[in-house]
C-alpha cells in the first residue's frame, strides 16, 4: 500500500460513507460543527448511573438540545466495525465531543478509512486514530508538512501514526520542541522518532530531559551499555526509572539524584 503525507478521505466530500470506502492513505480530516449534550436518558450508551454522572459533568460547556442525532449514530458505526462496548464507553467519558459533535456522515468515513488502513478495532488505537483524524483540514495538512520538514519520510509518518495516533493531537510547537532537543541536542536521527513517537508527548522539562542527563552521567562512567534504549527508559513509570537508573547506582555515582532533579545539565549526543 502507498503512503503519504496527505488526505485520508476520498477526494469527493460528497460520497455517500455508507456505500463507497475511502482509500487507506492519509488525509485531511474536516472540520465539523458544534457540539451539543444529553445523555441521562440513555445510560445504556455509557454504562453505569456514575458514568452517566461523569459524562453529563464532563459535557457541561454543550449546549442541552442534543438530541442524540449524532451521538447515537457514531457510537453505532464504531460498534459495527468491531469495537468493543468497554472502549467505546472508555472513550465516550474521556472525549464526550468526539461523539457529540461529530458529523454522523463524516464520523463514518473516518471509522471506515481507519479500518481500511488496517488497524485493529479491538485495540485502543482504533479509536485514538479516529479520533486524530477528526482533527481539522487545516491542522492536519500542517502537521503533515511540519513532520515532513523535519525530516519524516512518508514511510516513517504512516509508521509513528500507526504505532501512535496521537502524534497527530500534540500542537505544532510540542512538536518542534521535541525534535529539536531529540534530533538537535541529542543527535538522534529523525527516522527514530517514527519508531516511538510516544516519547514526543512527554513532558521534556520534568521528565525527558531530566532522565536523558541521568543516562548520560551513566554512560560517560560506564554504568551502563550503550545499547540501552533510552526510549524505553523515558517511558518507565517514576519509580520504576529511579529503582533501575538512580538509587541503583548511587554509590558509584551520587550526583544522579542532584541531576535527575536538574540541578546540573550536561547532554551529550547519545542512541535511541
Amino acid at each position: 500500500m502507498e503512503t503519504h503525507l496527505s488526505n485520508p478521505y476520498p477526494a469527493s466530500q460528497n460520497q455517500n460513507p455508507q456505500t463507497q470506502n475511502p482509500s487507506p492513505s492519509l488525509t485531511s480530516p474536516v472540520h465539523v460543527g458544534c457540539p451539543q449534550n444529553q445523555l441521562s436518558e440513555h445510560p445504556s450508551v455509557v454504562g453505569t448511573k456514575e458514568d452517566v454522572i461523569t459524562f453529563t459533568n464532563r459535557s457541561m460547556h454543550l449546549p442541552n438540545s442534543f438530541s442524540m442525532k449524532r451521538l447515537m449514530p457514531n457510537i453505532s458505526y464504531l460498534r459495527d466495525h468491531g469495537v468493543p462496548a468497554s472502549h467505546i464507553s472508555k472513550f465516550l467519558l474521556r472525549h464526550p465531543n468526539m461523539f457529540c459533535m461529530m458529523d454522523p456522515d463524516r464520523f463514518h468515513t473516518s471509522v471506515v478509512t481507519i479500518h481500511g488502513m488496517g488497524f485493529n478495532p479491538l485495540n485502543t488505537r482504533f479509536v485514538d486514530a479516529v479520533r486524530a483524524m477528526l482533527i481539522s483540514k487545516s491542522s492536519w495538512d500542517g502537521k503533515c508538512d511540519l513532520y515532513k520538514s523535519l525530516g519524516w519520510s512518508d514511510g516513517d509518518f504512516m509508521s509513528a501514526f500507526r504505532m501512535y495516533p496521537n502524534c497527530m493531537l500534540s500542537s505544532e510547537k510540542k512538536i518542534m520542541r521535541g525534535f529539536e532537543f531529540f534530533v538537535g541536542e541529542l543527535g538522534w536521527e529523525p527516522s527514530s522518532l517514527s519508531r516511538c513517537p510516544v516519547i514526543m508527548s512527554l513532558n521534556l522539562e520534568k521528565r525527558v530531559i531530566p532522565r536523558c542527563s541521568v543516562l548520560e552521567v551513566l554512560l560517560a562512567k560506564g554504568l551502563i551499555e550503550k545499547d540501552v534504549k533510552w526510549s524505553t527508559a523515558l517511558k518507565l513509570t517514576e519509580k520504576q526509572f529511579l529503582e533501575r537508573f538512580v538509587t541503583k547506582y548511587e554509590e558509584e555515582a551520587a550526583e544522579l539524584m542532584r541531576v535527575y532533579h536538574g540541578m546540573t545539565k550536561s547532554r551529550g549526543t547519545v542512541g535511541v
